[in-house]
Order: C-alpha cells, then sequence, then structure tokens
C-alpha cells in the first residue's frame, strides 16, 4: 500500500520534462480531497513500523512523507504534530553506523 501511494504521489509532482503533468495547484486538490486519510495511515504506519524497528517500512513511509509534503507545500504544516514524535524517535534510537542507518536518519531530517 505504502509503495502505491509513493507512486501515486510522485505523479503528482511536476517534472520539467513531463509534458502530461499536472501543475502544483491540481496536484494539492487532487491530494486536499484524501488527505487527511492519507496522513492518518501514513502516521500510524510510521508508528507502528517505530514499535515493530522495521526499517524497511520506515523507509517507505519517509520517502511518501517527503512526497506528500512536496505536494502540499505550506498545508502540510498542520500535520507537523503526527509526525515530529516518531521522526525524533528514529533520530535518538537509530545508530549511525552503517550507510542504511545513515540514510534513515537523513530521511528524517
Amino acid at each position: 500500500m505504502v509503495s502505491c501511494l509513493c507512486n501515486f504521489t510522485r505523479g503528482l509532482i511536476n517534472e520539467e520534462e513531463d509534458e502530461e503533468a499536472i501543475n502544483e495547484e491540481e496536484a494539492q486538490k487532487v491530494l486536499e480531497l484524501y488527505d487527511e486519510q492519507i496522513v492518518g495511515t501514513v502516521s500510524r504506519l510510521l508508528h507502528l513500523s517505530i514499535e515493530k524497528d522495521y526499517t524497511p517500512l520506515q523507509e517507505e513511509t519517509l520517502a511518501l512523507l517527503s512526497n506528500i509534503s512536496i505536494v502540499m507545500l505550506d498545508k502540510f504544516a498542520k500535520h507537523y504534530n503526527a509526525f515530529m514524535p516518531g521522526l525524533k524517535q528514529i533520530l535518538a534510537t537509530t545508530p549511525y553506523e552503517t550507510d542504511k542507518q545513515k540514510d534513515l536518519r537523513a530521511n528524517c531530517i
């Protein structure tokens, strides 16, 4: 599910070389229809991945979170409190030893 949403939100991000891409305002409108449900689900998945210490799900949810914030821009600020505790927890508990751990920590910032 997370991969599907990640691909969906990537498709909403306007890339210069994509002639068929929709503009930022249209992308925001599409995502605004579902933002509460999507953000709620992503928040639950992030907290579950932290609770279970399941790094692959943490990586996927952070990628999705990044895409959502890119599309929503300023409107994403209202969801700040839903994610910051989890992001802080990942930073506090994930060692800075392997490249994968370093990437996961970097994705939290």
